[in-house]
């Protein structure tokens, strides 16, 4: 007996083509998934620098203008001194925190 979609003599074809597309998107398609987690995982890492700005006054609210600032990491203990410019605004220098673990 024959399935009534099938014409004769292209029935053991369709099934044979059907039957081989399964087998490919077995392999192909988790091959896809990890394809998509290598090439997207760079994007989606967190921030691995820091900017900071701010302005140095002092207590009467007028600026300092070429004042030392000493940024302090306190999680390593590293420090970093950056001078403000005429204006007491701070440049905005990057600040790379210490690897995770």
């Amino acid at each position: 007996m024959t399935d009534a979609l099938c014409v004769p003599h292209s029935c053991g074809s369709f099934r044979h083509e059907l039957q081989r597309l399964r087998k490919t998107w077995q392999w192909l398609l988790p091959l896809l998934g990890v394809a998509l987690l290598l090439f997207s995982a760079p994007r989606l890492q967190a921030q691995t620098t820091a900017q900071l700005t701010g302005t140095v006054t002092d207590p009467s609210g007028g600026v300092i203008p070429n004042a030392q600032v000493t940024l302090l990491d306190e999680a390593t203990g590293t420090s970093r001194v950056v001078q403000t410019n005429g204006d007491g605004s701070m440049p905005s220098p990057r600040w790379f925190p210490p690897p995770t673990r």
